[in-house]
């Protein structure tokens, strides 16, 4: 029969009556009993924190380079480096080849975050609701005979101008109230008499300018003279150079004659130019200003020509109606005829829907995001007006009206407006929360376990070696 044995899986392993060893090369100078840790370069070095990963104890003393036996697993004998228990797990201490006990070890939480919303404030403002008129009779037509009358204003149009409100939010979610503002109106209209035309009438008359004439004096564009006193001063007018002759070339023989004296002689040709031996000029006079002598003519003709100017204005006028009068017991106007014009009698309003309030369920989140879309809103009424007959008057004691028939109709006589409040802006705060959590993987590696004490650093204890990483 025969049983499983450590060396047959790992032949490098040797059993000792302490437990199991293996050789390694030592990086450093290590003693025996010293807490040793394998290295990435596969030597062994005193335990510490520079070199964290215990596999054992020293079991003999080797230089850097040397064999050092290792027990890997078994019953050892250690140095303490500061008061230990039997039965405290021990590692690495700060003096290196060491154990302390072991305390254990923290991990570091890192935190990721983001925003909510933690509330949401409004701020508002006032739009017109609704616009009510109030209206009046006025006269339609008039049919007479003759009349006097007066007139009065009714209103033609309306203007209005605008101010903006909130008609839309977008959000991720909210309950929310909503009323009506005025986005339109419309008007209709009535007519009133806008002018009225008559067979005859007397009538007084003022002056109004019909037609402008003027009247014209002549005034000076320019003056010529025959003559004036003046200064002169002299100027360069012409140059005149004087010039000699000079050799500016020799040619060939231009033959041979025989002189006097029976010797024969040959000339040459030659060429000359011109150079200028000096310069002459004369001067001109100029005038350089115009002086008077005090009892002296000195200009002997003027000649001027002339443009015109207004001098005077004269306006001719025409006559215009000031006033109707009437002779008793007579008929003056034939007949009446009346041209209308539209008045404003009703106006119509469209509405929107805007947002009046927000509601939310307590301690929850009810929006993450808001976004607003504005329109525009009546914020003024402005309104012209036009003429219109209000009352006939009459003189006492006569008749000067044959017959009357009118028709009346309304127009507005005023406009009041009442406002509503409306969200003019949104605004939200925000509080943070944790996203994620990660926690850092630190792991710490423990020789084994204390199976005596110690109360001070420097003594000995046995341990029992049971290398691991918790």
């Amino acid at each position: 029969m025969s049983f499983w044995h450590p060396t047959r899986a790992f032949p490098d392993l040797n059993v000792s009556p302490n437990g199991l060893t293996r050789d390694y090369t030592a990086g450093e100078a290590i003693s025996a009993n010293d807490v040793v840790s394998l290295h990435t370069d596969g030597k062994v070095y005193r335990a510490s924190s520079t070199y964290s990963n215990i596999i054992g104890v020293a079991l003999n003393t080797a230089s850097s380079g040397g064999v050092v036996r290792v027990l890997v697993m078994g019953v050892a004998t250690v140095v303490a480096d500061g008061a230990i228990n039997p039965g405290d797990p021990v590692t690495f201490a700060t003096t290196a080849g060491r154990v302390v006990k072991y305390t254990g070890h923290s991990h570091t939480p890192s935190l990721s975050t983001a925003s909510a919303v933690t509330g949401v404030s409004t701020s508002t403002t006032t739009v017109i609701a609704s616009v009510s008129t109030t209206t009046k009779s006025f006269i339609a037509s008039i049919s007479v005979d003759r009349r006097d009358f007066t007139t009065a204003s009714a209103i033609t149009s309306i203007t209005t101008s605008t101010k903006s409100f909130i008609t839309s939010i977008s959000l991720d979610r909210r309950d929310f109230t909503t009323a009506s503002a005025i986005t339109s109106i419309t008007t209709s209209t009535k007519s009133f008499v806008a002018s009225i035309s008559v067979d005859r009438r007397d009538f007084t008359t003022a002056s109004a300018v019909t037609s402008v004439s003027t009247s014209t004096g002549s005034f000076l564009t320019g003056i010529s003279v025959d003559r004036r006193d003046f200064t002169t001063t002299s100027v360069l007018s012409d140059v005149t150079p004087s010039t000699a002759s000079f050799v500016s070339d020799i040619g060939t023989d231009t033959g041979y004659t025989t002189d006097a004296s029976g010797y024969i002689r040959h000339t040459h040709g030659k060429t000359t130019a011109s150079a200028v031996t000096g310069i002459t000029k004369s001067t001109a006079t100029v005038v350089t200003g115009i002086t008077t002598t005090t009892g002296t003519t000195v200009v002997a003709n003027v000649t001027s020509s002339s443009g015109t100017a207004v001098t005077g204005v004269t306006t001719s006028t025409g006559t215009f109606v000031t006033g109707i009068t009437t002779a008793a017991g007579t008929t003056v106007v034939a007949n009446v005829t009346s041209t209308t014009d539209s008045a404003i009698s009703g106006i119509t309003t469209s509405t929107g829907t805007f947002v009046t309030g927000i509601t939310s369920t307590a301690g929850t989140t009810i929006v993450a995001n808001a976004t607003a879309t504005t329109d525009s809103a009546i914020a003024s009424i402005t309104t012209g007006t036009g003429t219109f007959v209000t009352g006939i008057t009459s003189t006492a004691g006569t008749t000067i009206v044959a017959n009357v028939s009118s028709t009346t109709d309304s127009a507005i006589a005023s406009v009041t407006t009442t406002t509503a409040t409306v969200i003019s802006g949104v605004s939200t705060s925000t509080g943070t929360f944790v996203t994620g959590v990660s926690i850092g993987a630190t792991l710490v590696r423990v020789l084994g376990v204390a199976l005596t004490s110690a109360t001070a650093a420097g003594q000995t204890i046995t341990v029992l070696v049971m290398p691991s990483r918790i």
